[in-house]
């Protein structure tokens, strides 16, 4: 299964503050679907720890100027490898990352 990354937008809801982003390693193959200032802040973070393209693991804040809020809280999730995991790697990154961002 090859998974395909939804388009994310940085338009700049009022009140937002930070764009939670969910994205199955490899993350280097998802950063041409981000917008520029959310791709950026993803090179930079894996440019200073390669940690982050190597599979699941807690989600991390970046900089972001440009994203909304300012930041981005990304969620690595590891390898998807079919529907049923797929669905609850979603499901558990998404609560993991929208606690970090509060």
């Amino acid at each position: 299964m090859s998974p395909s990354l939804f388009s994310a937008s940085c338009e700049r809801p009022e009140g937002a503050d930070a764009l939670c982003l969910l994205v199955p390693t490899p993350l280097e193959a998802h950063l041409g679907a981000l917008p520029a200032p959310v791709a950026t802040a993803v090179r930079a973070a894996l440019a200073v720890d390669q940690s982050l393209a190597r599979g699941k693991r807690a989600p991390v804040v970046l900089s972001a100027p440009g994203a909304p809020g300012g930041r981005v809280v990304l969620a690595p999730l590891g390898a998807l490898a079919d529907e049923t995991e797929d669905v609850r790697a979603f499901a558990e990154a998404a609560q993991a990352a929208t606690q970090r961002a509060v």
